[in-house]
């Protein structure tokens, strides 16, 4: 019979992964093809080229070294609060664009010219965030550091 407090250590574990994983990465696609990644930005009309331009760097080096904090005890918090704001950034984005009907590229993990295009459905991306979302917030809150 597995005990409750090693089980919750296995779900802690796999959700570290899972959530590190996705935004290592997200953020190496990006980086790996700026380009495309910068016309996903403009794509959203919420911020102009002069702002894009560096966020489009920026913004995937952030996701990179977010998602590799979360390996280092002495960075974890810093690293889920980083993912929290992003998350809630990138949600705000989805739904902002959602509400005008802008049809955009998801720009989550890559663009089109890396051909990751992710087919547009805003919902099921903003469940998909408020997913990790769910996760970010138990590993905050969980009772010991995995």
């Amino acid at each position: 019979m597995i005990r409750k407090k090693a089980l919750l250590w296995w779900v802690d574990t796999i959700l570290l992964l899972a959530l590190a994983g996705i935004f290592v990465y997200s953020g190496v696609i990006k980086l790996m093809g700026p380009g495309a990644f910068y016309e996903d930005l403009l794509g959203y009309r919420i911020i102009g080229p002069f702002v894009a331009y560096p966020v489009a760097f920026f913004l995937p080096a952030y996701e990179l070294v977010c998602g590799v904090g979360l390996f280092f005890g002495r960075s974890r918090k810093a690293a889920l609060m980083g993912i929290l704001i992003m998350l809630m950034v990138f949600m705000a984005a989805i739904l902002s664009a959602w509400v005008r009907g802008i049809d955009v590229s998801c720009g989550c993990f890559g663009g089109e010219l890396e051909g990751n295009v992710a087919s547009y459905d805003p919902l099921m991306w903003l469940l998909r965030d408020a997913a990790m979302l769910l996760m970010v917030a138990r590993l905050w809150c969980g009772p010991r550091s995995v």
